[in-house]
């Protein structure tokens, strides 16, 4: 069991984080199995619990995600530069209220440069 939680800086100016949030969570759903869960936390955050994938796994498609708003022209950019992710596996040490506590704590990736 691994989690990926996904985070975005607020912008500056102020944009629609319902939108992106929406665009971001449609991109996430259409990318994890169907047996994977995605749940939204809070007004900027997306939390994923992927029942069958690896700690690599759940980087390879964080990277993904980030690569799919950047690539071919998508005009994303600007949502790419506040995305931020983590991902955190299951260890035997870890209670689930631990689990989920260590996924929505730092430390996040860093958001690309400009």
């Amino acid at each position: 069991l691994t989690l990926l939680s996904l985070k975005l800086r607020a912008p500056q100016p102020e944009a629609d984080l319902k939108e992106e949030l929406r665009l971001l969570a449609d991109k996430v759903v259409a990318s994890v199995r169907e047996t994977d869960l995605v749940v939204r936390l809070g007004q900027r955050g997306l939390l994923c619990v992927l029942r069958d994938t690896s700690y690599a796994g759940a980087v390879q498609l964080a990277e993904r995600l980030v690569d799919s708003l950047t690539g071919g022209g998508s005009g994303h950019m600007g949502l790419t530069r506040r995305l931020m992710w983590r991902v955190v596996e299951r260890r035997g040490s870890h209670t689930p209220d631990g689990l989920i506590a260590a996924a929505l704590t730092g430390p996040f990736s860093k958001p690309l440069a400009a």
